[in-house]
């Protein structure tokens, strides 16, 4: 059976839902004015997770450092705690994945995750980094081979990190990209993004630029984090924290009705445009670049 998605591992359940799948891909295609349906049908553009048009949003970043913070714990080893916090961020990516169609993006992850440990008097010492990094470890262990997704496909899970300026939130994107570097070569998730500062991490000078410097290394093993440079001409007047990425790529961050932010919003579709030249149409071959809208 033909896949659009890469990512995706066929069984019983699964094949199931691929053939619902492109039957409503069908449907919706036959729904949409000719002249947009042509161009996705001849690959000129693809209008992605075509199944859910006009059903759910496409992708989000949570703001979901509140409800970590307002749960209850039960454990009374601070090592249960840090287990605790960990399902209750896989229990937020669960629920997430079954109501909307794309990836979740954390859009400070070292930043919120360090607000939670200092919520809960988490001690910044040994023992507790050794906890924390077990639990990180088995957190990318855990969204790269868990196919509970549709019951087909992992977690596509971004984090943005880079721009912590405490003890226990460069302790995090520290573990993130070490563990990230660990993993075997087909593990390609979580996306990280290094958010890149200049008065932050992107000069020698800066307190963080011993993180960038990790994540390069990163990169040049494992192609991963990508960057976004918060202070490029397109991001320079947005505030570093409440500006991240997607996996995608996409970017929101402008309203018009409300704070300027990515972090509780996301993308309402993702359509990728094939730009071709009038030579290059017939075999394909051109630029493609991502619009959202």
């Amino acid at each position: 059976m033909e896949r659009d998605n890469a990512a995706v591992r066929m069984s019983f359940a699964s094949e199931i839902y691929e053939k619902g799948v492109i039957h409503e891909k069908e449907r919706i295609l036959s729904l949409l004015p000719e002249k947009y349906s042509s161009l996705h049908r001849e690959g000129d553009i693809h209008i992605h997770d075509l199944e859910s048009f006009g059903k759910t949003y496409n992708c989000c970043t949570p703001d979901w450092t509140d409800q970590l913070i307002r749960k209850k714990y039960i454990s009374q080893t601070t090592c249960g705690m840090i287990s605790e916090i960990f399902q209750n961020i896989e229990l937020i990516i669960s629920h997430l994945a079954g109501i909307q169609s794309g990836g979740i993006g954390f859009g400070n992850f070292d930043i919120e995750l360090s607000n939670v440990f200092q919520h809960l008097n988490i001690i910044f010492c040994t023992d507790n980094i050794s906890f924390l990094n077990d639990a990180i470890r088995n957190f990318i262990y855990k969204i790269n081979q868990n196919y509970t997704r549709f019951c087909r496909e992992p977690y596509y899970i971004t984090l943005n990190i880079g721009l912590a300026s405490d003890k226990w939130g460069k302790k995090i994107a520290e573990l993130v990209l070490n563990n990230f570097m660990e993993m075997p070569m087909e593990f390609t998730r979580p996306n990280i993004v290094f958010k890149v500062n200049k008065r932050i991490n992107a000069t020698s000078k800066s307190p963080n630029y011993d993180l960038f410097q990790l994540s390069c290394r990163c990169t040049g093993k494992r192609m991963i984090p990508t960057y976004l440079l918060t202070d490029s001409q397109a991001n320079i007047k947005c505030i570093p924290e409440k500006v991240n990425i997607m996996g995608c790529r996409t970017r929101v961050y402008d309203n018009i009705n409300g704070e300027s932010t990515t972090i509780g919003r996301g993308n309402i579709s993702y359509i990728s445009i094939r730009r071709t030249t009038q030579e290059s149409r017939g075999n394909r071959i051109c630029c493609s670049s991502n619009i959202q809208s």
